[in-house]
């Protein structure tokens, strides 16, 4: 407003973090300006935020770490042969516009299977037809007027295991499939350089077996990843 009534609440529209209202008031007499003072109020307003990304029917084994607003991507172990999940958000007060979705590694994003859209929270939402490698892919918006103040991804890559017994402290897990597959499948993680080998024979042994074929194909790349970073450990 200029020439401000007083005494009367003037609303303020679309504001977000770091704006300035900036108040200036002037004092003349006669046309001259005896006083002029500016008074700036600088806005902190927290932004709505994810809190948790939680899965449940089976849970994960080994749980999720604690969810962070400020990391990405996270690995999501599940029980060998599930094909199904629920997964339930929550957040922090304020409108934030949360969608989940899935696709299989490689598929573009207009392949994505959608699970919901503007999602409600502390709400199950069932992920159905799962396979080894899906990347489950929650988006969160903030918008403010229209415009986008703030957004992030985070991403929840697939991988159906089962620990095996082992003297070590840190257990093992083994990937989905048998005999052959699998055999060919933990060589090429532990020797990434033997990955022409593998192709071929895991092709002939797994072409039947959904879970051996979603890590065979679709999870591969994702697997050296986790491989170099030592986060696979593999017998």
């Amino acid at each position: 407003c200029e020439d401000c009534p007083y005494d009367v609440e003037v609303d303020l529209t679309d504001l977000v973090s770091g704006d300035r209202i900036v108040v200036e008031t002037t004092y003349t007499v006669g046309g001259m300006v005896l006083q002029r003072r500016t008074y700036i109020y600088t806005l902190f307003i927290p932004l709505p935020r994810l809190t948790d990304v939680a899965y449940a029917d089976p849970a994960p084994s080994p749980a999720l770490p604690p969810f962070d607003a400020e990391v990405f991507e996270y690995d999501l172990f599940l029980p060998v042969g599930t094909s199904s999940t629920q997964v339930t958000l929550s957040k922090t007060p304020g409108e934030l516009v949360t969608a989940v979705s899935y696709r299989a590694p490689g598929a573009a994003a207009g392949d994505a299977v959608t699970v919901c859209t503007d999602c409600n929270y502390q709400e199950a939402y069932p992920v159905t037809n799962l396979r080894g490698g899906d990347r489950i892919v929650v988006e969160t918006t903030y918008t403010v007027g229209g415009a986008v103040v703030y957004q992030a991804t985070y991403v929840y890559t697939l991988y159906l295991a089962t620990a095996t017994p082992t003297s070590s402290p840190t257990p093992e897990w083994v990937l989905a499939g048998e005999g052959m597959c699998r055999d060919y499948l933990l060589t090429a993680v532990a020797d990434l350089h033997s990955a022409n080998i593998f192709e071929p024979a895991c092709r002939a042994a797994c072409a039947a077996k959904d879970d051996c074929t979603g890590y065979s194909w679709g999870a591969f790349a994702e697997m050296e990843r986790r491989h170099r970073r030592g986060l696979l450990a593999v017998p």
